[in-house]
């Protein structure tokens, strides 16, 4: 935001700067014209001073009414040349004025359009510094986050191992217990079967003794 705002306003003053400066051409133009016309005006002038005074000399007996009549007709068209010529030199001087007053403008134009490019230039690399910082951290991330990635992976695979391991290890403990109950259950009834034959002799042997004892009495 800040590159396009800078960029915009450089072109603003880019714009302004050219604008200026084509006025400033038009008034050097226009200033050199009116300078060829004054003098042109003023040559002109004196021209026909020079007439006038030739017309004097040449023609001394002329004092008729249509000469008089035609010298102030030249006389009143000079003074209003001459009237028109310093209008033209005023006219002059207000866009010499007008021209200086461009130039001073122009100049402090190019001051603020040296002073943009300069910041620009100096944001243009703050941002490609920040750019580079940008991408080293990403870079710094994605590997962090790869190497993460990886060993949590890692871990899981452990954890699904060790939860295989551990179904292996009760499936063969249940079948070991059972195992072990049913041999429990033969031997309890192994023992049982001894204690009853036990206890069938012990009886047969405690009557045949007795029967002796009765025989013998």
């Amino acid at each position: 935001v800040l590159h396009q705002q800078m960029m915009e306003n450089r072109a603003s003053y880019r714009q302004k700067l050219q604008s200026s400066q084509d006025a400033q051409h038009r008034q050097a133009i226009l200033v050199q014209k009116l300078q060829a016309k004054v003098l042109q005006y003023r040559n002109w002038c004196k021209e026909l001073e020079k007439r006038l005074e030739s017309n004097s000399d040449s023609h001394p007996h002329l004092r008729d009414h249509k000469v008089e009549q035609n010298l102030e007709n030249v006389l009143v068209h000079l003074e209003e040349e001459q009237q028109r010529c310093e209008n033209l030199g005023r006219v002059n001087i207000l866009l010499r004025k007008h021209l200086d007053k461009a130039n001073e403008v122009n100049g402090a134009l190019q001051e603020d359009i040296n002073k943009l490019t300069d910041d620009w230039s100096r944001a243009k690399i703050e941002l490609e510094h920040k750019e580079s910082d940008w991408h080293k951290e990403r870079e710094l991330f994605e590997h962090y986050r790869q190497s993460e990635h990886d060993r949590i992976l890692g871990i899981w695979r452990q954890v699904v191992t060790l939860h295989r391991h551990f179904l292996e290890m009760k499936t063969a403990t249940d079948r070991d217990l059972s195992e072990l109950k049913a041999d429990q259950v033969r031997l309890y009834g192994s023992i049982l079967i001894n204690c009853f034959h036990v206890s069938s002799d012990a009886q047969f042997w405690e009557t045949k003794n007795l029967e002796d004892s009765l025989l013998r009495c």
